[in-house]
């Protein structure tokens, strides 16, 4: 796996925002972060990209590999710029992070954690919301991730 390099602080803390859960399977994740590794983007300019680990760690209690987690929403200042997914695969292993875009141009950067924020709070700064069963989540599956 040379390909692959440590998480940056931003990349850990971002999936921190995720996994900040008192759940179980949230609570598992989380110790998997330490021993996460960047695998690369998706493709150029993505800020999308794919954890491996180089080390066994103990896998989170799932029921489906689908996008894991708090329905989040990413916010420069009042601008709505889209909406991370993590990814978890079928062995209860985080398996991706995926940066999802509404705006014109692709986010050149990772968001700050603060500006991940939840519906409630992206709802208070004026995003309306599509009704869930427009959700994206519902509708992806492992398969047309990318």
């Amino acid at each position: 796996m040379s390909d692959t390099r440590p998480l940056s602080e931003r990349e850990f803390a971002v999936l921190e925002r995720f996994l900040e859960g008192d759940d179980a399977t949230s609570i598992a994740l989380r110790a998997q972060l330490p021993f996460a590794r960047h695998a690369g983007v998706w493709f150029e300019g993505s800020q999308s990209f794919d954890i491996v680990f180089e080390v066994d760690v103990a896998p989170a209690p799932i029921t489906v590999t689908q996008p894991f987690g708090a329905n989040l929403h990413v916010m420069y200042g009042d601008e709505y710029i889209g909406a991370p997914f993590l990814w978890v695969n079928e062995r209860g292993l985080l398996d991706s992070f995926q940066y999802l875009w509404v705006s014109v141009d692709a986010p050149e950067r990772l968001p700050e954690p603060s500006e991940i924020l939840t519906v409630e709070q992206s709802t208070a700064r004026g995003v309306v919301h599509a009704p869930d069963s427009q959700d994206p989540r519902r509708h992806w599956s492992r398969n047309s991730r990318r």
